[in-house]
Parts: structure tokens; sequence; C-alpha cells
């Protein structure tokens, strides 16, 4: 389903609001754009026998409200529900569908914090950087980190490092590296915060009094050999070669055109993680 939504169903005159939240549903289309952004929110406040009256009496589908009755009736588990809502919707493909089928089943019967877990997680794989660092920074208030175990921390920090890395901020990313190695030492993260350090100025610190992170010989040396199989590897840096090779000088029209095109497609690319 697409950032943007064209609305072709009918608009209820009252919207169904979900229960305890107060958030206003006018349509379909809204239900599922509401459904797939808070997968792990799929409870008995959004799909109840009042959900189905609203379907009935406000938007005309009658049919989804009986099927969606029936099952609530039944006390099948209620993301089974939100897949029919999904389904019936036409606005998914099948390919779609399983994906959400596939985000519902892991999230089925985990307490709220691991949900948002997998919600941050997911943001970060579809490379949607700034929500993930957004969820993760939720996830680490201190309110919520008394419930959380070391190992669980440091994870956290380490995926919210990556979503930085990710959007060029990387002394945000090294300090999140950083912490994710205070709290659960772990090889990656020493290498990540390494990385990190590689693409800042001189001048900028990280840690207590820019103290950083005590670095062991065999993680600088394992990190160096990383960078440099990266560094190595023509296949990685094939676009940003192509752009190289076409500077200075004069460039052909299909040159400019290829440049050109490329530079486009990386803004897009970095937009798109907003």
């Amino acid at each position: 389903m697409g950032d943007l939504v064209l609305c072709m169903y009918q608009t209820a005159e009252r919207p169904y609001m979900i229960q305890n939240i107060g958030f206003p549903l006018y349509s379909l289309e809204e239900l599922c754009y509401y459904i797939e952004e808070n997968f792990y929110m799929v409870d008995k406040k959004l799909l109840n026998l009042g959900l189905c009256l609203w379907l009935k009496q406000e938007i005309g589908f009658l049919e989804l409200a009986r099927e969606l009755d029936l099952k609530l009736r039944r006390k099948e588990p209620l993301f089974r529900g939100a897949l029919l809502i999904l389904e019936k919707s036409g606005l998914y493909d099948q390919e779609e569908l399983a994906r959400m089928e596939e985000l519902f089943e892991s999230v089925d019967g985990k307490a709220v914090m691991e949900c948002r877990k997998l919600k941050a997680d997911q943001y970060l794989l579809h490379g949607k950087y700034a929500f993930a660092a957004a969820e993760y920074r939720h996830l680490l208030k201190p309110e919520n980190q008394n419930k959380m175990t070391d190992e669980l921390r440091g994870a956290l920090y380490h995926n919210q490092g990556v979503a930085y890395a990710r959007s060029f901020l990387f002394p945000e990313a090294a300090e999140c590296f950083l912490k994710a190695c205070e709290q659960y030492p772990a090889e990656k993260s020493r290498q990540a915060y390494l990385y990190c350090l590689n693409f800042m100025d001189s001048s900028e610190t990280i840690g207590k009094n820019g103290a950083g992170q005590q670095i062991d010989f065999e993680t600088m040396k394992s990190a160096l050999e990383a960078f440099e199989k990266i560094s190595l590897d023509p296949s990685l840096y094939q676009e940003r070669g192509r752009v190289n090779a076409g500077q200075g000088g004069d460039l052909s029209a299909d040159q400019a055109k290829e440049n050109a095109g490329l530079a486009e497609s990386w803004k897009e690319a970095y937009l798109k993680s907003f």
C-alpha cells in the first residue's frame, strides 16, 4: 500500500472512535491505514461488535461486517479479523497480505514493548530510518529501560545507531553504538562505533568528556580488515564511480543525464527514509 491513498469508498457521517484513544476513522481506507501502521496494537479496543455495526451502518460494508462479526463471536485470533478487513478492502495484493499476516503472527500474544520493538525493526528494515529512530527513542525512555535486560537495551541502542548512521547522522550513531557497548558489549557494536568515527570530524567527541569507547586491538584489527574488504569491492561503488568518472572536463549529454538521474534517485531514497 502506498503512502498516498485515494479514498474511493463511502465516507461515514459519524466516525468510528477507537476506544480509549479517541482517534476518529471516517472510511475503510483510513481503517486499513490505521491497522497497517499500528499492527502491534490490534486488540479489542479496535476490533469489536461496535466496529461491525459501524461498517454496516455508516459505510455500507454489510458482508464484511457479517464476516467480521462471525469471527469475533467465534473468538478467533483478533489479527484474523484485521486481515479480513485488509483483504476485503481490495487495497492490498497477495504479497502485501502475506507480509501483514507474518507481522500479525509475530506480535500475537506478545507484550506491548516487544511489539513496539518489532515495529521499529520493521521501519529499519524498510528504510524508514527517521520513524525507526523515533520508535527506539520511545522504547529507551528511562521508565521503559527498567523493564529490560542489558542485552535488550544494548540491541535497541545498536539498532537506533544503525538508523542514525543510515541517515548520515554519524555523531548520534556513534553515541548510540557506544551506549550499546556499555549495556551489553558486542563485537558488531564496537565495529559500528569505529565505522562512525571514520566519518566524523576530529573535533567531534563522543561519550563522557569525549573519552569514547576503549576498543581492544582485535576489534580494531577486524574492523580495519572489514573496511578494507569493502573499499576493494568495486560492486559497492559502481554508481559513485560512474559519477566520479564523469566529473571534470566537458560532459557528454548522456553522461550529464546519467549523473542527474543518479543524483535524483539518491535524493528520493533519502527522502523516503523519513
